[in-house]
């Protein structure tokens, strides 16, 4: 199911901006927050909607370095 509230989608592009801000991979992100990289991608592209303990963990990782 694609994100369709506009506040999602520009929170999913600041993953990517973030991600990308920081030179990891897909890859280095989902060792870093045990999310798979497949998911992470998803996510990025809006197509998907993660559990609040996902969001919490990619705010770990990216926001807490960033």
């Amino acid at each position: 199911m694609k994100a369709t509230n506009p506040k999602l989608i520009e929170l999913w592009k600041k993953v990517r901006q973030a991600r990308k801000f920081l030179n990891y991979t897909q890859e280095e992100l989902a060792k870093e927050t045990w999310i798979d990289r497949s998911y992470i991608s998803t996510i990025e592209k809006g197509v998907t909607n993660p559990s609040y303990l996902k969001i919490k963990k990619l705010e770990e990782v990216l926001w807490d370095k960033f």
